[in-house]
């Protein structure tokens, strides 16, 4: 009797398994867009508050130095719509709480500061 030919055969699934591993995704993708919505909307209070958000593109285009050389997000975050934050800087009189939120919100900011109200300008 001829022995049968080993046929490789693909990957095999169950639907089962590829609707468990498509509400994984959707889940994790949701997190991330959540986290998007949540960067914009303190961008946006930052921005209420006279504050400024100083984006990686903006940043070089000013000629800032970016002394972190990791000064990015995820490529994944970037595809959605997300921009990694070079500098953030409160308006005078914000909160430790204002700092520390910021801090949490844009960890690969440069700097977080509050802004002097008074800048010194030099003469010439």
């Amino acid at each position: 009797m001829p022995q049968p030919k080993h046929t490789r055969r693909w990957f095999q699934f169950s639907l089962r398994t590829m609707f468990a591993l498509m509400t994984l995704v959707a889940l994790w993708l949701a997190s991330e867009l959540a986290t998007i919505r949540e960067r914009r909307q303190m961008r946006e209070r930052i921005h209420a508050d006279f504050g400024t958000v100083i984006n990686v593109s903006e940043a070089r285009e000013l000629g800032l130095s970016l002394e972190k050389q990791s000064v990015s997000v995820p490529f994944w975050r970037r595809w959605l719509g997300d921009e990694a934050v070079a500098e953030v800087d409160l308006a005078f009189g914000s909160l430790d709480e204002k700092v520390t939120a910021a801090q949490k919100m844009f960890p690969e900011a440069v700097e977080v500061l509050i802004a002097d109200p008074f800048p010194t300008v030099p003469l010439n």
